[in-house]
Formats: structure tokens, sequence, C-alpha cells
């Protein structure tokens, strides 16, 4: 409701919790469908609301929202080899991440 009123700003709220509200909306729409058969589409309306709102950020935000221009910091991976090694001993298939993952 804060978001949905204007009380907290939107981008603020969604950057900080779109994955969270998103996987908690899907942890609970089971339970939510099976309350809502007697209490209505009312019940948890405003947690619903900031879950589609958290799902539309997420799609829009597929890369993340890190700032453009501003310099990353190169990650190393100390054990991308070793873990390559153990995949490969159990004939697991292997990711390969890109630079920085």
């Amino acid at each position: 409701m804060l978001v949905k009123t204007g009380l907290v700003d939107r981008e603020l709220a969604l950057g900080m919790w779109a994955d969270t509200a998103t996987s908690a909306w899907e942890d609970l729409a089971t339970v939510a469908a099976i309350a809502r058969r007697n209490q209505g589409d009312g019940l948890w309306e405003n947690f619903e609301c900031f879950a589609v709102l958290s799902q539309d950020w997420l799609s829009a935000h597929p890369d993340g929202a890190y700032p453009a221009g501003v310099r990353r910091i190169i990650l190393k991976d100390q054990w991308s080899e070793v873990d390559a090694q153990y995949a490969a001993s159990r004939g697991a298939p292997q990711v390969i991440a890109g630079d920085g993952d």
C-alpha cells in the first residue's frame, strides 16, 4: 500500500525488494488461491500489486539496475578451474561464465 499510494518511492522499493516480493508471491500463490475462495480477490491485494510491479520491474531490468557509466569491479573467480575439474570428474555439464560473473 505504501508504494501504491506513493508514500514510499516505487523505484526505491522495487530496486530493493523486487526479487524478494516476486519469490514470496510465487511461494504464497497456492495458499492465496485457496484463501480467496472465501475471502475474495481483495485478500492480500496490496502484496499482489507489489508483486506485479516487481515482475514488471525485473522484466525491464533483466541484468539488474547497475548505473550506466559506473565502472565494475573485476572479480577473480579463484574456484572456477577447480569447479570445472570437479564437474568434469562427475560427468556434469560445465557452466562457462562470462567475465566478471
